[in-house]
């Protein structure tokens, strides 16, 4: 099964806890049952809001570069950013003009609507495990990275305004994600999604 967007757990795009060294203060929370890779300390975003975070313990055999770090950075910052937006109804989508193309923004802002339109909020974080990240390659219209992620919505919901699930039994609690970033002009940039529904997150 392969889209644009899949329906996860509590949420059709990204949301939830980034999996990211140096994230936050607290003690690292690691489920046992998951092995995600480790992220350099060199990758670790700018804060964009109060969205919890979960850190892990970075790993010396993985090395990346200026433009893998800044991919990757660009991908966490885009995951927080729509947690914070499915969380509270009340945030401004305006900050997607500045990490998204605008067919994804716009496909973001659309379901965001729908929901809020609807009564409905995301309740819980999900997890974010960063896969690999690929080499930067120079194409055409400047410099561009795949980084490829797993997400575990098992311990989130979309609810009603009564705090009733709007989701279905047979949701999916893990998807494989591709994000191609490339470097448009100086910004990193989402161009394109890609993902798939998963067994596990370990695979």
């Amino acid at each position: 099964m392969t889209q644009r967007w899949v329906r996860v757990s509590a949420l059709h795009t990204l949301c939830g806890v980034v999996l990211l060294a140096g994230c936050s203060s607290a003690a690292p929370v690691i489920p046992p049952s998951e092995s995600p890779l480790p992220v350099p300390t060199s990758a670790v975003p700018s804060p964009v809001s109060s969205a919890p975070a979960i850190s892990t313990s970075p790993s010396p055999s993985v090395t990346w570069n200026e433009d893998q770090s800044d991919a990757a950075d660009t991908v966490l910052r885009y995951f927080v950013l729509l947690n914070d937006l499915s969380k509270d109804p009340e945030l401004a989508v305006d900050p997607l003009t500045g990490i998204a193309v605008e067919y994804i923004r716009d496909a973001d802002v659309a379901m965001i609507t729908d929901d809020r339109e609807a009564g409905v909020t995301q309740v819980g974080d999900n997890l974010y495990y960063i896969k690999d990240v690929g080499p930067s390659i120079v194409n055409q219209d400047g410099r561009a990275v795949s980084v490829k992620a797993c997400t575990d919505s098992s311990e989130t919901d979309l609810v009603d305004q009564s705090g009733e699930s709007v989701l279905t039994s047979d949701r999916a609690y893990f998807v494989y994600w591709k994000i191609e970033v490339e470097k448009v002009k100086t910004n990193w940039m989402i161009v394109d999604i890609s993902n798939r529904v998963m067994p596990s997150c370990e695979l």
